[in-house]
C-alpha cells in the first residue's frame, strides 16, 4: 500500500489540472493580444496610406483648379496622335509618382497619380454629370473642347477631370482612390 493519503493525491491531481487550464487560458489570451497588436499595426499602416493618397490627390486637384482648363491641359494632357499638347516638352504629362506609396505592379517602384481630362461633350460619365455642354455654346456634340480657340484658350469653359492613384496596400491588396473635379474659366 502506498503511504500517501488518497486525499493528497486527489488534491495534487486537481492542482495539475488547474495549472494546465490556467496555462491554456493564459496562452489563448496572449495569442489574442498579439493578434490584436498585429491587426492594429496593419490598420494604422492602411490609414497612413489612405492619408498619403488623399494628400496627393488634394494637392493635384487644387493645382489643377488654380491653373484652369487651358494651363492644366497644356501641363498634363497626354499626347494626342503622338504629339504632346500643345508643343513637345510643355509639361510632365498626366502621370507622376508618389514616393510614399508602393506601385501595384512593381513593389520596388512608387505609386503614381494619373490625371484624366474629359473633353468630349458626348462622353457618358454619370459621376461627372456627362454628357453636358462643356464649351458653353448651348449645344452638345463637340468632340474635343480641349482644342485651342481663337483667344488662345481651350474651348472648354467647364472641364471635368478625374484624378486617381493606385497603390499596393500594407496587406498586399491593390488600393485605388479616385477623385473628380471640375475646372472652370471665365
Amino acid at each position: 500500500m502506498s503511504s500517501r493519503n488518497p486525499e493528497v493525491r486527489r488534491q495534487a491531481g486537481i492542482l495539475l489540472v488547474d495549472v494546465v487550464i490556467s496555462l491554456t487560458v493564459l496562452l489563448t489570451g496572449l495569442g489574442m493580444f498579439v493578434s490584436s497588436l498585429v491587426a492594429l499595426k496593419t490598420s494604422r499602416q492602411s490609414a497612413t496610406e489612405v492619408h498619403q493618397a488623399h494628400l496627393a490627390l488634394k494637392t493635384v486637384v487644387e493645382t489643377l483648379q488654380t491653373m484652369g482648363p487651358t494651363d492644366a491641359l497644356q501641363q498634363y494632357r497626354p499626347a494626342l496622335n503622338g504629339d504632346p499638347f500643345p508643343a513637345p516638352g510643355s509639361g510632365p504629362g498626366p502621370r507622376f509618382d508618389i514616393p510614399e506609396l508602393v506601385n501595384q505592379d512593381n513593389p520596388d517602384a512608387q505609386a503614381s497619380v494619373e490625371i484624366l481630362f474629359f473633353t468630349n461633350e458626348n462622353e457618358v460619365r454619370p459621376e461627372l454629370n456627362l454628357p453636358r455642354d462643356l464649351d458653353g455654346d448651348g449645344l452638345l456634340g463637340n468632340a474635343d473642347v480641349g482644342r485651342l480657340g481663337p483667344d488662345g484658350q481651350v474651348l472648354a469653359r467647364v472641364l471635368p477631370v478625374q484624378v486617381q492613384i493606385r497603390w499596393r496596400g500594407a496587406r498586399g491588396n491593390n488600393r485605388v482612390e479616385i477623385w473628380h473635379a471640375v475646372l472652370t474659366r471665365d
